[in-house]
């Protein structure tokens, strides 16, 4: 029992370190009234290949994994998934396909995951702010979460990304703020 309560306490504190910025979350919370009165709700995914779960078993990518926890917890399963991830593809492509891949589909609510595909510069920059104003201004105006990602050595864009999330105000989740001290302390063990 206590091995169990220690691993829901690191998950807890893992989750409070994940989520970076909870933004306004007025849209959230009606995509989460609705699928906890069992509508159908439509979530899609927009991203590169750790959310398309490039070299995984499709129920193993992140994406996957959240949509049948929601279905779980909401106890919902008219919850639409929608994962238009796309190994290789940067903000930019994302913003050429969202309509036909997301908006098409009128989504509800839309995580957004470019990080370790995007580059640090003006341009990349100016395109994934065009991405997420695209997404919020659509005929749904769906609540829209960004995640930032790393790679092990250490590249992602969350810094821009950030700045834009707080520019309208958008949760956001950080993987490498929930994973870095677990892997710190992995590294010192070795």
């Amino acid at each position: 029992m206590a091995a169990a309560k220690a691993v829901c306490d690191a998950s807890s504190d893992m989750a409070k370190r994940a989520t970076l910025e909870e933004g306004n979350t007025f849209r959230l919370q009606q995509v989460f009234s609705r699928m906890a009165a069992g509508e159908k709700v439509n979530v899609a995914y927009l991203g590169g290949s750790i959310t398309e779960g490039y070299l995984v078993n499709i129920r193993k990518n992140y994406a996957y994994k959240t949509m049948s926890w929601m279905r779980e917890f909401f106890g919902n399963d008219r919850i639409i998934y929608n994962n238009a991830g796309l190994s290789g593809t940067s903000s930019t492509i994302g913003l050429l396909r969202v309509q036909q891949d997301v908006l098409d589909k009128a989504p509800d609510l839309v995580f957004v995951e470019f990080a370790v595909n995007d580059g640090n510069d003006s341009t990349s920059r100016m395109m994934y702010e065009s991405l997420v104003k695209r997404l919020l201004t659509s005929e749904t105006a769906p609540a829209v979460v960004l995640i930032f990602t790393v790679l092990e050595s250490g590249y992602t864009c969350e810094e821009h990304m950030l700045e834009v999330g707080r520019a309208f105000e958008l949760p956001m989740i950080s993987v490498n703020a929930a994973l870095a001290p677990e892997l710190a302390a992995g590294a010192q063990e070795e």
